[in-house]
């Protein structure tokens, strides 16, 4: 497959990207990579054993960012590492508790690690990772007040459409119900209201 035509060409050109944007996944238990794909799954020890830490492109590395000899390697049709290290600008995107050993496995030497969101509990970061790499952790604040007290004024004045973003809405007294609403209905749940 890799001597087509097509293939070389499309190759050629990922040696030649200015900007990559990828997924970063987690570690072998958290990985939605090696629960999908069989051959991965079969390899599942070999990833324990080399300690990995999360994947980009079905690229495996440890928490420095070393990449393993598995008996995969080479095997994979993928984007070449070779061309994500020579790439000018890489945006890795993550989310979830386990991911912080994957973010920072992923990272380069004196790049910008940007958080952002909320996490229900503490995360587990190795800041000798951060200190030996040059990484720059940098905090990201969603909102600020101003902008719940413009939120509410365009919503009382009719300028913003919310149709279709409030899936359920609640009592304030049921506050709780809510959040479970929320926890248990993730992946169909846009935005729920608390009534006063």
């Amino acid at each position: 497959m890799k001597n087509s035509n097509d293939i070389k060409a499309l190759f050629e050109q990922m040696m030649r990207m200015d900007i990559a944007i990828v997924g970063i996944d987690g570690d072998p238990a958290h990985s939605t990579t090696v629960k999908k794909e069989d051959t991965l799954e079969k390899i599942y020890d070999e990833l324990i054993a080399d300690a990995c830490v999360g994947n980009v492109c079905s690229h495996f590395y440890d928490a420095q960012g070393n990449l393993p000899k598995l008996s995969i390697s080479g095997r994979m049709i993928t984007v070449p590492v070779e061309a994500l290290r020579k790439t000018p600008y890489v945006i890795g995107a993550a989310g979830g508790e386990f991911k912080a050993p994957s973010i920072l496995g992923a990272a380069r030497r004196s790049s910008s690690v940007i958080v952002t969101g909320n996490f229900k509990a503490p995360v587990e970061i190795e800041l000798p990772v951060i200190q030996r790499q040059e990484i720059n952790l940098i905090g990201h604040m969603m909102y600020v007040r101003e902008d719940f007290a413009d939120a509410i004024r365009f919503l009382s004045e009719g300028k913003a459409r919310v149709d279709g973003l409030i899936t359920k809405t609640f009592p304030a007294a049921q506050a709780n119900e809510a959040f479970a609403y929320i926890d248990g209905h993730t992946a169909e749940t846009m935005k729920v209201l608390l009534s006063f």
